[in-house]
């Protein structure tokens, strides 16, 4: 029996002797369920090959299709499917989940170190003054950190992308692997944290003292625009292995014609995002409120804690489902760009076009 014809007994997704799920439906697989097709069974039709992994009977999809469809409950939707999607590639392969974790733990101990310097030379109290002297302290310690926060944030997510991709192509990748990809990218990488420093500090210079709300709103969309621009520059980085500019301009030429649509299709799983974490911050504060009325303040560390646990664990699975998503459209943008004619997206992303 060739691994070619072998399909799961749930979805009738091509699958292979060594897997233990269906990458496509997540079904658990062992020896005695994996379903041989007859001889001479056709395989599902697909346009033209693409490098990953799709769902059965799979519709070309073309990304302009992406904005079709924009109401609020259907794209709160398409980031629920998305994310039960991420959550089988998780149950796959933990390891996705890894750099997005050791990011906000080696972000954590760099900004616990900067607190620890700043006390022991004594002006971590002078940061809290009104002076000339406390602004110009200020920015100081602030642009160095931002600039090693990113640097370590986009290291680690450009990980997590090589991770992803290969899993979808089926190629041994270990984390060491990922690392070393990561590392072979780290000019593009610290050119790309740079230019968020200075976006951050554009967006800083726009809010200006006298806060107004047109100024925060345009600031915002400034940082969130150049966020969504980092994330789809960072597969392009990573897997095509090119400088920051030329990533640029690739991303420009993959994405560029459905830039709005990307971030219509975008707002549901950012959406969804944002709900997951109210839903868990209101159970945080109920549990605390609950704690407080039935032990006193005696439960305040605990409290402070649990919310503190919750802030990491909804870190950790954004940055991951960040990634995963715009890894996802790199691969179906490229593979599109190469077949010439739309082309089924991958698993994870098919099924939240579809839902």
């Amino acid at each position: 029996m060739s691994p070619e014809d072998l399909k799961c007994p749930a979805c009738g997704a091509r699958v292979y002797p060594s897997d233990d799920r269906c990458l496509a439906c997540g079904a658990r697989l062992d020896a005695g369920s994996l379903v041989q097709e007859a001889p001479g069974t056709p395989p599902a039709e697909v346009p033209q090959a693409v490098p990953y992994q799709v769902l059965p009977g799979a519709q070309p999809w073309d990304p302009r299709d992406l904005g079709v469809g924009g109401g609020f409950f259907e794209r709160l939707a398409r980031g629920w499917a998305f994310l039960k999607q991420a959550w089988m590639l998780l149950g796959r392969d933990g390891r996705l989940l890894v750099p997005s974790a050791l990011a906000v733990l080696v972000g954590g101990a760099i900004l616990a170190a900067t607190v620890v310097v700043l006390r022991a030379t004594g002006y971590w109290d002078l940061l809290f003054t009104k002076s000339k002297e406390s602004d110009y302290l200020f920015w100081a310690v602030a642009v160095p950190l931002s600039l090693v926060l990113f640097i370590v944030a986009y290291l680690f997510q450009g990980m997590t992308v090589r991770l992803v991709a290969d899993l979808l192509a089926r190629r041994r990748c270990t984390l060491g692997m990922a690392l070393a990809d990561a590392l072979k990218n780290s000019g593009a990488l610290i050119m790309l944290a740079a230019a968020s420093v200075v976006v951050g500090l554009a967006g800083a210079a726009l809010r200006g003292n006298r806060r107004g709300w047109l100024r925060e709103r345009a600031a915002d969309a400034m940082e969130s625009a150049w966020h969504v621009v980092v994330l789809l520059t960072l597969p392009v980085i990573i897997l095509e292995d090119v400088g920051l500019l030329q990533a640029f301009r690739r991303a420009g030429q993959l994405h560029r014609r459905h830039l709005g649509d990307l971030l219509v299709a975008w707002f549901g799983v950012g959406l969804f995002n944002r709900v997951l974490g109210l839903a868990a911050m209101l159970v945080v504060t109920a549990v605390g409120v609950a704690l407080y009325v039935t032990l006193g303040l005696a439960t305040l560390p605990l409290v402070i804690a649990l919310g503190l646990t919750v802030v990491v664990v909804l870190s950790i699975l954004t940055a991951y489902l960040n990634t995963a998503y715009y890894t996802c459209l790199y691969l179906w943008a490229a593979a599109t760009e190469r077949a010439k004619v739309p082309v089924p997206a991958p698993a994870p992303l098919d099924v939240a076009l579809g839902w």
